[in-house]
């Protein structure tokens, strides 16, 4: 299974002014240098505006209250952990209640026996074509959100993390960030996987 990483993300949830989200803004707050290439645009999504960013391989996506932050490719979280920063910084005054690291693991040609397994109890006797199964647990410590995902018919499966965190401040951000780099996060699920499931998951 690998990780897909136009769908894992790193969310923030707060009171976020969705006009940061300009030019002017983005090339002074959070690009190192002027000529950046540097893409904007603007959807009407169902729970308003959806504005987003892209640069440095980053996606800054605005939606009502969530702020959401991915990976176009390659696995460089710092490049997301420097964003973080930087808006933490330009933006201290922004009240936040808590904040997501997600990691969306899928393999769109298999569906892996071990997970198979873990519905093989359901008495339904007709051909279940999606199933999934989610729980949260503690894992070292930090709330963990897990779903797994199977599509018989597309023969495609999936297992989602996602690693929740409380917070009252941005500064409170940056501390739990830098007690749990995303890397950190990333190989919890990875040996967590294995353990479990005997899964190898790949980056």
């Amino acid at each position: 299974m690998r990780l897909d990483y136009t769908t894992s993300s790193f969310i923030i949830l707060g009171g976020w002014n969705p006009n940061i989200v300009n030019e002017q803004w983005i090339r002074k707050n959070l690009l190192d240098r002027q000529d950046e290439q540097l893409e904007i645009g603007i959807n009407i999504g169902v729970h308003g505006p959806i504005i987003e960013a892209v640069f440095r391989n980053v996606r800054l996506t605005i939606i009502g209250q969530r702020l959401e932050l991915n990976l176009r490719h390659s696995n460089n979280f710092t490049r997301i952990e420097d964003c973080v920063r930087k808006l933490c910084e330009c933006q201290s005054d922004t009240q936040v209640t808590g904040y997501g690291v997600n990691f969306d693991y899928v393999d769109n040609s298999k569906i892996h026996n071990n997970l198979r397994s873990i519905f093989a109890q359901s008495n339904i006797t007709q051909q279940v074509l999606n199933e999934s199964h989610a729980y949260s647990i503690f894992l070292d410590g930090i709330i963990t959100n897990i779903n797994i995902d199977i599509k018989t018919l597309e023969n495609k499966s999936g297992l989602k993390f996602n690693f929740h965190f409380n917070i009252d401040s941005v500064s409170t951000l940056i501390q739990r960030m830098t007690e749990h780099p995303i890397k950190s996060l990333n190989n919890k699920a990875l040996e967590f996987a294995s353990n479990q499931y005997g899964l190898r998951l790949e980056n």
